[in-house]
């Protein structure tokens, strides 16, 4: 197939340190070609006539990674009538509590789309319940597992991996945590919120990794939080899970994962004392399940399972139904 995939043009691709979406992009792009694709990536802020310069009637298929962009992107295919699907990675997107009137009026856009390959299916359902009446399957983010070091042994308790905003609740942590000196976290990642270095006692804010850093550092860590009010699909859970990490992880972050596995604690935000909890037990029972959550990691989100499921799913597209290991509505069993 000859396939188009489109982002905004804020970061290049591959994203030089941090870009969830960008480095999602990229592995797709490194999947395709792999398998045997002509795969081309358009990486420019999207306007009316940026789509023209796309061209995207000379594709099977063009893949639109930027909600936003159905402004104009869902007009052109309506005329034109090239094979558009859309990816929002907006992190509240399956939570209308916390949409912001941009999101809202997106999501009207949204909807005129013919097809749509959502992050989980929660969010695929959100789609249907504001009256969709398109086909979306369920393509979680897929990992190279094997980029990711891994030692049998963690030397460091527990991180947060990802950007310092509200939404992800890292000033949360730090004061349910300002009592509990033997837990020790650090925060790590770009920042939206430069006034907040930590707790001042046990959560320090220690900058940003770059890629490699990532790929090399992660592992010494036993345990990897992120209780965000808010997520599409994180990557940083599939990198920690790679790396050997335990999980404490809110209901919004939880999307695709075993949540019965060991390994996996799901924690209520009204709840300090039960986070606290299931921190203490994350980094104390790590060593013994690594191998394990490496494994499930690999066999359920690494590219060789991820990317043939997204084969299927542009080949369900093209050919205008929708069929194909599971048909409609496709969706994602985690582990199987």
């Amino acid at each position: 197939m000859k396939i188009l995939l489109v982002s905004n043009g804020s970061l290049p691709i591959p994203p030089p340190s941090w870009g969830g979406v960008e480095n999602v992009i990229w592995q797709q792009q490194n999947y395709l070609t792999r398998a045997g694709h002509d795969v081309t990536v358009f990486n420019e802020e999207i306007t009316m006539l940026s789509v023209l310069r796309a061209k995207p009637w000379q594709y099977d298929l063009t893949h639109l990674h930027f909600d936003l962009g159905t402004k104009f992107w869902v007009p052109w295919q309506k005329l034109l009538k090239f094979r558009l699907a859309v990816t929002s990675h907006y992190g509240h997107a399956a939570f209308p509590a916390h949409w912001t009137p941009k999101f809202k009026k997106t999501l009207r856009r949204m909807i005129r789309a013919s097809h749509h390959i959502t992050l989980s299916h929660e969010i695929r359902d959100m789609l249907y319940e504001r009256g969709y009446q398109g086909k979306a399957w369920v393509l979680p983010n897929g990992i190279e597992t094997s980029a990711m070091h891994f030692d049998p042994v963690p030397s460091k308790p527990a991180l947060v991996l990802g950007r310092v905003q509200p939404r992800k609740k890292q000033r949360f942590l730090g004061d349910i945590l300002l009592g509990e000196p033997g837990v020790q976290v650090d925060l790590i990642g770009p920042t939206d919120e430069p006034d907040y270095l930590g707790n001042g006692a046990n959560v320090t804010y220690l900058g940003g990794w770059s890629r490699d850093t990532v790929h090399s550092d992660l592992t010494q860590y036993a345990a990897m939080v992120l209780i965000s009010d808010g997520e599409a699909h994180a990557g940083v859970l599939l990198e920690a899970m790679a790396a050997g990490l335990s999980l404490v992880v809110s209901p919004e972050s939880a999307h695709n994962l075993d949540t019965n596995l060991p390994f996996v604690f799901v924690v209520d935000r009204e709840k300090p004392a039960e986070i606290i909890t299931a921190l203490k037990r994350a980094i104390a029972e790590n060593l013994a399940h690594r191998a394990a959550i490496r494994a499930y990691c690999e066999n359920t989100f690494d590219w060789k399972v991820i990317g043939p499921r997204y084969e299927r799913i542009l080949n369900a597209i093209v050919r205008g139904d929708g069929t194909g290991d599971g048909g409609e509505p496709f969706l994602y069993a985690p582990g199987k």
